[in-house]
């Protein structure tokens, strides 16, 4: 695993060295205007690499995140 981070360095970015892939993120800081649930040291993962699990079936609310 390696770890890249752009911006802000507000989420680590862990990902494959090999295949490049990012199975999961990590929450280093948050912005103090920063109104979310996220907190520093919370872990987002990528559910697409989780064996066994169909994204496809999971509930998805989309979200317009530059009307944010």
């Amino acid at each position: 695993m390696a770890l890249y981070q752009f911006g802000d360095k507000d989420v680590n970015h862990h990902f494959c060295r090999t295949c490049g892939i990012c199975p999961f993120v990590t929450v280093a800081a948050v912005p103090p205007t920063y109104g979310g649930t996220a907190k520093p040291g919370y872990y987002r993962i990528n559910l697409g690499c989780v064996e066994s699990l169909d994204v496809y079936a999971l509930d998805i609310e989309i979200i317009d995140g530059r009307s944010l």
